[in-house]
């Protein structure tokens, strides 16, 4: 009898080889880094030079670029999270993912905190639902998942929780999992500047930013421990860079603001500053609208407003099917740093918005590809990796076919 194969997966967006680096030099990420000893690695090379986390985790669950998944390509996207009003969702990828074709060949199933998964959908195993979740009732399967993590295990049930994810893998006992790290996520963007920076007066913060990698040291070791034979893949979607300038960009508070406002128009992860930024300018796609329900839109849009009383939004113009207009907001309103903006909506109710200023861009270089496990080489460089081989890989690793349609190649370089 073969000995059962099950593999892990976790992603971690922007996951840079200059951490790797930092980390080495300072003694931080020290469970990773004895991970990446006993394994094989490479970069990951992304489909884009300025990329996009839904589009990259995407290809890494497909096998296919975004020509054929469908996130992040077409006339009305915004090249990222939005097409015209509405943000994408689980049910807009077009290809099969991975956990669909792993279920087809009778794999048990385990997916936590991936982008574009929601809205969560009957598995052979567990689903919990990414930060892009639009509510709470489809976030979880099975649903009483949504009250056991949100109670058991507080007080971040929203972020990878090692100790949640080990349960989970283990109450349902799956053959595949994939999570997806995003604790680090906003401080990447927010902190690359000071980070990869060699002077000594940042380094409480780098101190700081390096404990987040705590959660996944954490994970590595319990894994390690419960299941010594698997096999485990870390893959960031890209690398990072210093910003000529900072930009600034809103939170997913969003997504319940739109809720609030009862439009049927959603904006999220929207660049807000500087106002040269294309979704700064936003233009989206909102057909078979009339003419009263463009004012009524219109109308709401121009009631937002600033604590200093100024709209939040302005030029609002609709040319035919696509409305656009500009935020009016300057880096004075959360005093220059990441921080809660405040607006009140036309029914005179106060809403926070967070807004986080970046300082780091995303790259097509230095990206992070690890693997390890039985018959996996150990200290070996494969290379350049791109985000759509992942899936055949992993396919590989089961011994299951790979179908016809992807796009990538499996990682055979690794195998001892």
């Amino acid at each position: 009898m073969s000995e059962r194969k099950r593999v892990f997966l976790i992603g971690i967006p922007h996951f840079d080889w200059k951490l790797i680096e930092i980390a080495r030099k300072e003694g931080y990420m020290k469970s990773f880094l004895d991970f990446l000893e006993k394994g094989s690695f490479g970069e990951i090379v992304p489909q884009e030079d300025v990329c996009s986390s839904p589009i990259e985790f995407t290809t890494i669950a497909t096998g296919v670029r975004k020509e054929k998944h469908g996130i992040g390509f077409g006339e009305y996207t915004d090249r990222e999270y939005m097409n015209g009003g509405r943000m994408y969702t689980r049910l807009d990828i077009k290809v099969k993912p991975i956990w669909d074709i792993l279920q087809e060949y009778g794999k048990k199933i385990g997916i936590y905190h991936w982008l574009l998964t929601w809205p969560a959908k009957k598995v052979n195993g567990f689903m919990v639902t990414g930060r892009d979740s639009q509510d709470d009732e489809n976030k979880t399967y099975p649903k009483e998942l949504r009250r056991i993590l949100w109670i058991e295990y507080p007080p971040e049930p929203d972020f990878f929780d090692p100790r949640a994810a080990l349960m989970l893998i283990k109450k349902y006992d799956v053959d595949f999992f994939m999570g997806m790290e995003e604790r680090i996520h906003g401080p990447i963007h927010t902190y690359w500047k000071y980070i990869v920076s060699e002077n000594k007066k940042f380094r409480n913060l780098r101190e700081n930013f390096f404990k987040l990698f705590d959660y996944v040291d954490s994970f590595l070791d319990a894994i390690e421990k419960e299941f010594p034979e698997a096999f485990t893949l870390i893959v960031s979607d890209s690398g990072n860079r210093v910003r000529e300038s900072p930009i600034y960009t809103l939170g997913n508070e969003t997504i319940e603001l739109t809720k609030k406002l009862g439009i049927d128009l959603q904006f999220y992860a929207v660049d807000v500053y500087p106002p040269n930024l294309p979704k700064a300018n936003p233009v989206f796609y909102l057909p078979r609208r009339n003419e009263k329900e463009k004012d009524r839109i219109t109308k709401i849009l121009n009631q937002i407003k600033l604590k200093n009383g100024k709209n939040f939004i302005e030029n609002i113009k609709w040319d035919g099917d696509h409305l656009s207009f500009k935020f009016n907001f300057h880096p004075s309103l959360v005093n220059y740093k990441s921080g809660w903006l405040e607006i009140t909506l036309p029914n005179k109710e106060k809403f926070m918005i967070w807004v986080t200023k970046q300082t780091g861009a995303p790259t097509p270089k230095d990206g992070v590809f690890v693997i390890k496990g039985n018959g996996i080489k150990k200290n070996f460089n494969v290379g350049k990796v791109k985000v759509e081989d992942i899936t055949p890989t992993i396919l590989a690793l089961f011994s299951i076919p790979i179908p016809k349609w992807m796009d990538g190649k499996p990682l055979t370089s690794v195998k001892e």
